[in-house]
């Protein structure tokens, strides 16, 4: 059934009398030569326990037949929609009747297609994201636009910009002890070009200010002023109530779960140097 749309995919597991201890490799040779496979052989995995692979987490959650893998051999047949529709256990052998049914069953159904996005349907888009990454980085943009809107708006009526707001928060942080400018950069929010700019328009407000630190007069530390620790107390329960009603009708689980996927997605540009990749 290849030319149909049909694929194998073997995944070896040595949970079941110690039968694969070989190598991914030496299993691959094994296979092909006794048994004379031409379908695709991944990495040994675990089924079962503390370590099972996340691929047979959502198999073995098969509605019909869930539960642990009892032996080696048992197959799964996935349908159009990446969803699990059958479970067959280890004494029913590939050319059964009950699986070729199955397979044949599942080969006449027209092909799956991604249901159109939200996001599409927010822009008006009449055809699908050119990919699923670019999708998610609109997303991402759209979101930030969304929810940033009110903050903005709280931040500029009193005459400040995000990135400063949060120099004046890791600045009261620290409880009056000042902070050169490139510890300051370390531990904001946000990448920012240019810190001594921002920092000059803060001293000009009288919000922070300048001193040469004693032990070394070669470093200016940054201090926040009386004046910009009220400001900061000022703008604080107003945000957190934004925040509330921005992001309130998620639940904590959702809101955690949310935490751990945007920090996941950035490791990668974190890691980059700040480039737009042209040199």
């Amino acid at each position: 059934y290849g030319d149909k749309g049909f694929a194998v995919l073997g995944f070896p597991c040595n949970q079941f009398g110690k039968q694969e201890p070989g190598s991914a490799e030496e299993i691959r040779e094994f296979c092909t030569d006794r048994y004379d496979v031409t379908f695709p052989m991944f990495e040994k995995i675990e089924v079962n326990g503390d370590d099972t692979a996340p691929l047979y987490t959502k198999l073995k959650s098969f509605e019909a037949d869930p539960g642990d893998v009892k032996w080696n051999f048992e197959k799964f047949l996935i349908g159009k929609d990446g969803e699990v529709v059958a479970r067959f256990r280890t004494r029913v052998e590939p050319d059964d009747a009950m699986v070729v049914q199955s397979i044949e069953s599942e080969l006449k159904k027209k092909p799956y297609v991604l249901p159109e996005s939200t996001l599409q349907k927010q822009l008006k888009k009449d055809q699908p994201f050119e990919s699923l990454e670019l999708e998610t980085f609109l997303n991402l943009l759209r979101t930030h636009n969304m929810i940033a809107a009110a903050p903005g708006r709280l931040m500029k009526r009193h005459s400040l910009s995000s990135a400063q707001y949060n120099i004046l928060k890791i600045l009261d942080s620290h409880h009056g002890e000042g902070l050169p400018c490139l510890e300051i950069v370390q531990q904001m929010v946000t990448r920012v070009p240019d810190i001594t700019r921002l920092v000059d328009r803060l001293a000009d407000a009288q919000l922070v200010e300048r001193n040469r630190s004693e032990s070394d007069r070669r470093v200016v530390m940054i201090t926040i002023t009386p004046k910009g620790r009220e400001l900061v107390e000022t703008i604080r329960e107003p945000l957190l109530d934004i925040h509330k009603q921005n992001l309130g009708h998620m639940t904590e689980e959702e809101l955690s779960q949310l935490n751990q996927l945007l920090v996941k997605a950035r490791i990668r540009a974190e890691a980059a140097p700040l480039s737009d990749g042209s040199e």
